[in-house]
């Protein structure tokens, strides 16, 4: 229904959708906003399809890095717990 009523008011507006999308590349920009907790928001204006491939590409980067994070906390409590292993010492050893 949306883009039906897109459609109908891109018929009767007086700029087009073309020059319109020309002028506002002229407007882009990335901007960073700095919060007190050690936090920023990142903020881009851009064209639609780029912005959702940059989307993309940040959302496929993080799980991959929560992947990486999760087979490290693995890898690290493995070796842990052979550590353990290796250092005990039964108790009827030192009698």
């Amino acid at each position: 229904m949306k883009s039906i009523a897109r459609r109908l008011a891109e018929q009767f507006t007086e700029v087009s959708l073309d020059e319109r999308h020309a002028e506002a590349r002229k407007r882009c920009r990335v901007s960073v906003r700095e919060h007190d907790d050690g936090m920023a928001d990142l903020i881009a204006h851009l064209p639609a399809a780029e912005a959702y491939a940059i989307y993309d590409r940040l959302t496929r980067m993080s799980r991959a890095l929560e992947g990486l994070a999760l087979l490290l906390r693995r890898y690290r409590s493995m070796h842990q717990r052979r550590d353990r292993e290796m250092n005990f010492v039964p108790t009827f050893w030192l009698i």
